[in-house]
Order: C-alpha cells, then sequence, then structure tokens
C-alpha cells in the first residue's frame, strides 16, 4: 500500500512523499506521517493532524527518504490542492483493496471448493475498492472533471465490460444488499474487471501542487523517481500513447484549466515517452534516481 506522508525538514518547504506502508501487527497497513514543529503553511499542519488522528506515526527525515519511492517537495510559494491530496489518499486505498481482491480470487480459483469466507472477503473488497473510485470521482467532479476525462483507458459507460459508472454502480448494489447480492455475479465482474483495474490505479498519482498551464504549455512539477518505477513499466512503441500497465499516470489541478494528466512511459530501447491533454505540450522537472 502506498501511504502518504507530509512534514518538511526546513521552514521555507514542506515534504509529500508517498510511499510503501509497513504493515502493523494485526496485518493491517496504516498511513505514515512524518510531522515538524515548525511547518510553513497552515495547510500541512491541518494535513498532518489528520494523518496522525487516523493512525499515523512520526518517523525522521533520513527514514522518510530511504524507504520512499516518490518525494514531493513543495516550496512556500506553491499553491497545494487539497483535492489531489486527497483524491491520492482515496485512490491509494483503492489501489490496496483492489490488489487484495485480486489475491482472494487468486485463492479461490486454487481451492477445490469456494468457501464462504472467500466470497464475503472478495465483497467486502470490492465494495471498498469501489466506494473509494467513488470518492475519487466525486472530487473530481466538484472541480468539474470525471475519472471518465483523466483516466480514459476505462470507459465512462460500457456495457458487459469494466467502466467507471459500473464500478461505482457496483458499490452500491453491494452496499445496499450485501446479504441477498449474488456471490456469483460479484466474482465473474470481479475477474473480468480488478486484473486491469489494478494495473492502473496502481499507477495513478495525485500531483499535491497545483499547476499553471499558460500558452499551451503545461508544467508539471514532478519528483525525483526511482528507476523500477518506469522498468516495472511494459514498454510502449514510440510516439504512441502508453496504456494500462504501460505508464504512470500523474494527474494534478491546473489553475487555467482545471485538471490536467500527464503519461510518462518508456519504450523498449528506455527511452521517456510524455504524453499531456491534446493541444498542451509537456514539460517535467523530474529526474530518475
Amino acid at each position: 500500500m502506498r501511504s502518504i506522508l507530509t512534514g518538511g525538514p526546513r521552514l521555507d518547504h514542506a515534504t509529500l512523499t508517498i510511499q510503501q506502508s509497513q504493515a502493523s501487527g494485526n496485518g493491517e497497513s496504516r498511513p505514515v506521517a512524518l510531522a515538524e514543529p515548525d511547518m510553513a503553511s497552515d495547510q500541512m499542519d491541518r494535513l498532518v493532524a489528520r494523518r496522525k488522528r487516523q493512525g499515523a506515526s512520526v518517523v525522521s527525515v533520513d527514514e522518510l527518504m530511504a524507504r520512499s519511492n516518490i518525494v514531493w517537495q513543495i516550496r512556500a510559494d506553491q499553491e497545494i490542492s487539497d483535492v489531489c491530496t486527497r483524491a491520492e489518499e482515496f485512490m491509494m486505498y483503492a489501489a490496496r483493496t483492489c490488489s487484495q481482491a485480486v489475491d482472494v480470487m487468486k485463492r479461490m480459483r486454487d481451492e477445490e471448493s469456494r468457501q464462504i469466507d472467500l466470497s464475503t472477503a472478495l465483497k467486502k473488497y470490492v465494495e471498498d475498492t469501489c466506494e473509494a473510485i467513488k470518492q475519487v470521482d466525486n472530487l473530481l467532479k466538484s472541480r468539474g472533471s470525471d475519472l471518465g476525462a483523466l483516466l480514459f483507458e476505462i470507459p465512462e459507460r460500457a456495457r458487459d465490460q469494466v467502466s467507471w459508472r459500473n464500478l461505482i454502480g457496483r458499490r452500491d448494489v453491494i452496499a445496499h444488499n450485501l446479504l441477498t447480492v449474488d456471490d456469483e455475479r460479484v466474482h465473474r465482474e470481479a475477474e473480468r474487471d480488478f486484473g486491469l483495474l489494478k494495473k492502473l490505479v496502481s499507477r495513478v498519482f495525485f500531483v499535491p501542487i497545483k499547476t499553471n498551464c499558460r500558452n499551451g504549455h503545461l508544467n508539471v512539477p514532478l519528483p525525483p523517481l526511482r528507476t523500477e518505477l518506469l522498468h516495472d513499466l511494459d514498454p510502449a512503441e514510440p510516439g504512441t500513447l502508453p496504456g494500462i500497465g504501460a505508464s504512470l499516470v500523474f494527474i494534478a489541478e491546473d489553475t487555467t484549466i482545471g485538471f490536467s494528466y500527464l503519461r510518462m512511459g518508456r519504450t523498449k530501447e528506455n527511452q521517456l515517452l510524455l504524453a499531456g491533454p491534446p493541444g498542451t505540450t509537456a514539460n517535467v522537472s523530474c529526474i530518475a534516481w
């Protein structure tokens, strides 16, 4: 599970980190927060306080940097997007519960018979995943966008295949009919949809810093990336739009054009591929490490 850590070693900037969470003793993963005694922003104070109420722990800057996959450096003159930081929390949760659902389905295929406890666990993970996706969609809609517009690899609406509307609707069906919902149908649709969904949501990141697209030039302040994040991607052909499993997707709230996206992929020769919204040119300030 990815988790958000917040804080900053100096007064002139703060750090927002996405990293692999450590599991607690009972097997559940908890968010981790980095808190400093002096903060540059009241927003960060509230963010850290919320993480700690959710069971977060305090870690040192050195420990934070050593085990982090993505580190955001936020300057005092940069504006934080509350919508993106909240959406990232829900997307991280969706990635975790979707992965758990896929694991349960693997166990069900390996078992001679589908045990009742596995079917119950699958329904819960499917419901939690779809609830998290619904919350992300609601946050985007509050700013005039939606999942279908930004993560178009999965259609907004479709029959007999994965779509954002089907996923959100599935949450409502299970939540309101938990004891009577058809277990076979839940399992069949999860087998069809969740493998693809896992490959997508595990590689979606919401940028906590608001961007400003001027004259069609999209400037996305990405952090340093560990090289394994790129090497784990399926290679794409030059000149093509990297698809599911072949791209990292960064979603940012832009002060000019609303929500925008940047897709980052690689070729077989490990050349970097970048793709932004139509009519824009993408520029990134990031390095691999």
